[in-house]
């Protein structure tokens, strides 16, 4: 077996060759042959043929633009399916007329399979119009590079992707081997045998991260002060959510930032603890950290060292907040310093979207 490791979330020059040696892989299947395809969140970036006409530099840019817009995993995997040779279907005709086993391991919220990794062995329901719709709505017209906007535009009968009721897929088999909902629910049984009553808010949590952060800590405020003599509660959440990013970001992604906004307004309840983290052990690209815990505390103690959180959330730069926010508390002499908020596990080996945990003491406890 080989293995490329590959660029992510951007493609890179391994991502075409890995994808090159699964072309060929391909090129002798016959109607006798099983093919066994292993899927996972990633598989946009790490498998790269863009359509003819278009570089891999093209796509690159492609692929940080809509990053950057703020739009949805479904927008987002929606044009780089329509950009590309192997994604939305095109990998399943490649190796017709095999029999084909799909095994998927879920990034995406509600499991759709036309989405998750681009869904490269799955009839694809999102269309050329739909792209147009996309970069309109994100107004990347201007931006995105002209062989790319020529592609979305040609006649579907050249550019559109294979769709539902195409008979290569018809007695294809497909099994999710994992998802956000088994993470989130392993989550509940850990706190349960810690003695945590337990909250499930569900594996479907979208939007922008600040405002995710919001509703969540008034989920904590609200709880914390019904929750008198009972015992604690463990809140679990999951999904994933957006960052709409400035001209010049900083570093850290949506997990950091979701903490970070949740810090600011968890401020002064006892007893609480909020986790945000990426399942995959990362939360953006160029550092270590998979998320943030907060306390309510952590804001009061972030004013009295003076870091400004509202200035680093605007420059996307939760990375560095914390980064700041962990230096001086260690700088002190007493107790103040004691553990870490960076979440540094590194890579896991999974990657089933973002886990959020809230833990919930009695509010009458000091």
């Amino acid at each position: 077996i080989k293995i490329f490791e590959a660029g992510h979330p951007t493609p890179d020059e391994n991502s075409m060759k890995g994808t090159a040696e699964a072309l060929k892989l391909s090129e002798n299947v016959s109607d006798e042959d099983l093919v066994i395809v292993c899927i996972s969140g990633g598989g946009s970036a790490l498998l790269c043929k863009p359509v003819q006409g278009i570089d891999l530099q093209d796509k690159r840019k492609v692929t940080n633009l809509l990053l950057a817009s703020g739009c949805s995993i479904q927008e987002k995997n929606a044009v780089l399916k329509h950009l590309s040779a192997v994604k939305g279907g095109q990998l399943r005709r490649e190796i017709s007329p095999g029999a084909c086993i799909s095994l998927v391991l879920s990034d995406v919220v509600g499991d759709p399979l036309d989405v998750i990794a681009s869904g490269p062995t799955f009839p694809d329901c999102s269309t050329l119009d739909d792209c147009s719709d996309i970069i309109k709505k994100y107004k990347l017209e201007e931006k995105l590079p002209t062989p790319c906007i020529s592609h979305l535009t040609k006649d579907a009968s050249v550019a559109e992707t294979p769709k539902p009721g195409s008979g290569m897929f018809v007695d294809d088999i497909v099994q999710i081997v994992a998802n956000n909902r088994k993470a989130a629910k392993a989550c509940r049984r850990k706190a349960q045998e810690l003695g945590f009553r337990t909250l499930m808010l569900g594996s479907e949590i979208e939007g922008d991260a600040l405002e995710i952060g919001d509703r969540f800590a008034e989920i904590v405020r609200k709880i914390s002060e019904e929750n008198k003599t009972n015992g604690p509660i463990a809140v679990i959440a999951g999904g994933e959510t957006t960052m709409t990013l400035p001209e010049s970001p900083g570093l850290g992604g949506r997990n950091q930032a979701l903490a970070l906004r949740a810090m600011q307004k968890i401020s002064g309840i006892k007893n609480v603890a909020f986790l945000s983290a990426g399942t995959d052990g990362g939360d953006g690209p160029k550092h270590d950290s998979a998320g943030a815990i907060v306390t309510g505390s952590d804001f009061r103690r972030s004013e009295e060292l003076k870091i400004d959180s509202t200035a680093y959330l605007k420059h996307a730069d939760s990375y560095n907040f914390f980064k700041e926010y962990e230096k001086k508390l260690y700088n002190f002499e007493d107790d103040t310093g004691v553990g870490k908020v960076h979440l540094r596990d590194g890579p896991t080996g999974t990657n089933v979207m973002d886990i959020c945990v809230m833990l919930i003491g009695d509010a009458a406890e000091d």
